[in-house]
C-alpha cells in the first residue's frame, strides 16, 4: 500500500494478489526469477514491486512461463531483488477505512465515487481531509478485502501544518 499526495487530495493505492511469491529482475530485462511459479499461466495481468522506473511498481502481463523464469510483456525500469510478484486479482468486496486524528472513522466501499479500479488487482482511494487544523496530525488507513484475493493492510501518514504560509 502507498500513499501520494496530488494538491489537497490524499491517494492510497493497493493491490490484491493471488497468487503471489518473491521475485527479482535487472534494469532493462523482461525476465522475473521467481521462488514460486504454482499458479501463474500466460496472459496473466501481474505485478512486480519496485520493477518500473524510479521505483514504482510494474503491471504486465505474463507474456511465457519457463520452470521459475517468468517472462514478462516489459522490461523492469529498475533492479529489484526478493520483491512481491504476484497475478493482479479483483477481491468479492474491497473497503478502505481512514482513522483521522481525531478518531474519527470514514469508510468507503467498493464501488463508491472515492475508490477506482483502474486494472484488475488496483484499488485507488482519493481522500480529502477536512479543512482547518482538523486536517493535521496522524491518519490511519485500513484496507481490506474479501472472497478470492482477501487481504488485509494497513498504513499511516501525518499532515502537518505548512512552514511557509
Amino acid at each position: 500500500m502507498r500513499v501520494f499526495v496530488e494538491g489537497n487530495l490524499i491517494k492510497v493505492v493497493v493491490y490484491t494478489l493471488t497468487p503471489h511469491t518473491l521475485g527479482s529482475i535487472r534494469v532493462g530485462e523482461t525476465v522475473v526469477r521467481v521462488r514460486d511459479e504454482t499458479g501463474f499461466v500466460t496472459s496473466d495481468p501481474v505485478l512486480v514491486e519496485g520493477a518500473d522506473w524510479l521505483g514504482g511498481d510494474l503491471e504486465t502481463t505474463i507474456a511465457s512461463l519457463s520452470g521459475n523464469a517468468v517472462t514478462v510483456a516489459e522490461a523492469a525500469g529498475e533492479t529489484m531483488s526478493h520483491k512481491v510478484f504476484g497475478k493482479r486479482v479483483n477481491p468479492s468486496t474491497a473497503q478502505f477505512k481512514v482513522k483521522r486524528p481525531n478518531a474519527t472513522i470514514d469508510t468507503y466501499t467498493h464501488p463508491t465515487a472515492a475508490i477506482s479500479n483502474p486494472v484488475a488487482g488496483k484499488f485507488v482511494l482519493t481522500y480529502a481531509p477536512p479543512a482547518g487544523a482538523q486536517r493535521h496530525g496522524l491518519y490511519l488507513v485500513r484496507f481490506i478485502s474479501t472472497g478470492t484475493a482477501e487481504s488485509a493492510s494497513e498504513i499511516s501518514f501525518r499532515l502537518t501544518p505548512s512552514g511557509i504560509d
